[in-house]
Order: structure tokens, then sequence, then C-alpha cells
């Protein structure tokens, strides 16, 4: 009994093997067959890139892509040259010179570009047209010609006269330099301005609106919102005043959408680093102790940050009290982005006089870190930072 009862097991298990391995045999088959598909198909995409030829360019092709890389590049430098050969059939017949009545037309001119940029980002150009000057001693041995302006477009208060007499005939690259130092300062200016206007304004923007019952105007004075504006500037940005309502108020909003922002950076980083990471990587990635947090921790902050906002606006528009600063920047050389004079009003208060304590206290520091950057939004992140309360 026992001896049959084992032969039959072992019977069972031997039929069972030859299962698997009829299976394992099948699935061996199936593999080779998938193999050799691959290779068809792999052999098929090489024969079919070989056939393909890359597209004939013609040589006039070529040569028309490569100079219009070679001007690209030469754009880059800031300042190019261009002859009326450059202008389409359309641009070519305008008449660059006003003051052309009675007089022969102009036959050739020669211009000069001059690029303007500033936040790494390119604004608009401005352009010099010059032709050879009309000279009756022209026949002499000991003739130079010599070039004069004929039209442009550069600001009014570029003492452009005053660089052609000292310059255009001299030293073509010192002129065409001198110029492009007063375009692109005032530019740089113009446009620190901008986004400094810009980005304090998107702070202001977090706080959220005032309604009707929240702010009680029969125990406060009119309420502001905390804002930087610009109360006067000149065309050439050389005289600007700003007016800051709430700057404590204004500063502490602008460090958190900064602290704020600098948090989406780092899950970005996070985000795109590998799966497996190591303890000193991740201190290395998340170098800054506040951004130590997960997703849902970082959620709960920016609700508590909100909930705050809602706070600091109650204080806000129930208060009778406000710090307000004007700030009047003067630029005395046009060529520079640091303001050469700094004067600075603190006042608390609704009220016309000045603070004697925010003024000693907040003006030589305001007035360094304004005098010793170029740009005028990195100063006043320095101020906002600055500020304790």
């Amino acid at each position: 009994m026992e001896s049959s009862g084992f032969g039959s097991s072992a019977d069972a298990l031997q039929d069972d093997i030859d299962i698997l391995r009829r299976e394992l045999s099948a699935i061996e088959a199936k593999r080779q067959e998938l193999l050799a598909q691959i290779e068809l198909e792999e052999e098929g995409i090489a024969n079919d890139a070989a056939s393909i030829a890359p597209a004939q360019v013609p040589e006039e092709e070529k040569e028309q892509r490569r100079m219009l890389d070679i001007l690209m590049a030469y754009r880059l430098t800031g300042v190019t040259v261009f002859t009326e050969d450059e202008f389409d059939d359309q641009s070519s017949t305008l008449d660059f010179d006003d003051d052309q009545s009675g007089k022969e037309p102009i036959k050739k001119q020669i211009g000069i570009r001059i690029e303007t940029f500033a936040q790494a980002k390119y604004y608009e150009p401005y352009y010099i047209m010059l032709r050879i000057k009309d000279a009756k001693n022209k026949d002499d041995d000991d003739y130079t010609a010599e070039l004069e302006v004929t039209n442009h477009t550069i600001p009014h208060w570029i003492p452009l006269r005053d660089l052609v007499r000292r310059h255009l005939n001299r030293d073509m690259k010192m002129f065409t330099r001198k110029v492009s130092e007063y375009l692109q300062a005032f530019v740089v200016r113009r446009e620190n301005i901008n986004k400094l206007l810009r980005d304090f304004s998107t702070a202001a923007d977090s706080l959220p609106k005032n309604t009707s019952s929240a702010a009680d105007n029969s125990v406060s004075p009119p309420f502001q919102r905390p804002s930087i504006i610009v109360q006067s500037k000149d065309a050439a940005i050389r005289d600007v005043v700003l007016y800051i309502t709430h700057f404590r108020t204004l500063f502490r909003l602008y460090n958190r959408l900064m602290a704020k922002q600098k948090r989406q950076v780092a899950k970005a980083k996070l985000a795109q680093a590998p799966t497996t990471i190591t303890k000193s990587g991740l201190s290395k990635l998340l170098s800054d102790n506040d951004l130590d947090m997960d997703v849902d921790s970082d959620s709960e902050m920016d609700q508590g940050l909100i909930q705050e906002n809602k706070d600091l606006l109650r204080e806000l528009v129930t208060s009778r009290e406000m710090h307000s600063a004007q700030i009047r920047l003067v630029y005395e050389d046009l060529t520079t982005t640091q303001p050469s004079r700094v004067h600075i009003r603190f006042r608390r208060n609704y009220e016309v006089q000045e603070d004697p304590d925010l003024w000693r206290e907040q003006r030589p520091v305001w007035t360094r870190i304004l005098q010793s950057d170029r740009n005028l939004v990195e100063a006043f992140t320095k101020i906002a930072n600055s500020i304790r309360e």
C-alpha cells in the first residue's frame, strides 16, 4: 500500500515537471521569435535612416545663413554699422534728413545702431545716421573727409553735439562708446524703477482686499495700502522721487514673498533630484533651514501666512499710525546707475512734520545702501532685510 502510494505521487510529480518543461520551451520559443522580430525592425530602421539623404542646401543659402549668423553675433557687441543698402525697398525710400529742403538729396548714408539691454533683456535700439560732410577744399591735397550727423533717435538730453564735436571725426570707437554709455545707463535706471514698482506691488497684492466692514473710518484716517509710487521723474531719469506708504509692512510682505519663492525653487530642485539621495546630498540641496519641510507643512505655512496677512490688514485699517518715507534719487552723472545724492524724509502717522527718530535710525542705513548698489531692486531688498520691528 505504501509503495503503491509513493509510486503514484512520483508519477504525478513527474507529470508536473513535464508540463513545466513544455511551458518553458514554449516561452523560450516565443522569446526567440520576439528577438528575431526586434532584429528585423532594427535593421529596417537602419536601412530607412541610410536611405534618407540629407537635404542639399544651395551654396548661396549657406552663405546667407553664415552672414546672418555673423550679423547676429556682431549685434551682440552692442554697436553695429549698416548702410542704406541693408534697408528694404520701403524703408530705403524714407528721408532720414528732415532739413534737406532745397538741397540735393542724400545719395549715401551710413548708420550706427546702438543696442540697449537691462536685466538680461534687450530693449529699444537707437540710431545715428551719418554722411560725408560737403567741403569747399576737397580738391586740396591735404583734404580729409569728415562725417556729419544727418539724423538720429538719440534723446535730447544726451549731449550729442558735444560728443560729435569732440570724438566723431577723431575716434569713432570713442564716440560710439560714449553715446552707448549714456543710453545704457538711462535704460538701466528706467528698468530698475519699473522692476522695483512691479516687485513691491506684487508683495502688497498679497494682502487681502480691504472691505468696508474691516475699516473703521470713524476712528482712523482714510486707509492707504502699502505701496511704492513714483511721485516725479524727469525724462532722463536723473531726478526721481519715490514715495513709500506703510514701508515697514510692505517690507515684511516682500520678505515673505521672497521666502515663498525660495521654497518653491527648492521644491523644484528636489523634484528633479534622483530618487535615492544621501543625507549629505539632501542637506546640500536644502541649504536654508527654512526650506527643510515637506509639502504638507509648507502648505500649512502658506495658510498661516494668509491668516497673518489678514490680521495685518485689520491692524492697518484700524491704526492711527502710518510709517511713510519720501526718497529723492539724484543722478548727477548720466552715465551711471548709482545715485550721487540721496535725500530721505520719514513721517509717522498722517502728520506733515518729519519723524526725528526714524530719520536718525534709518536714514544712514538707507542712504549707504542706495548709494552703494547699482541695482535699485537689490538695494531695496537689503533695506527690507534691515527693517526689524
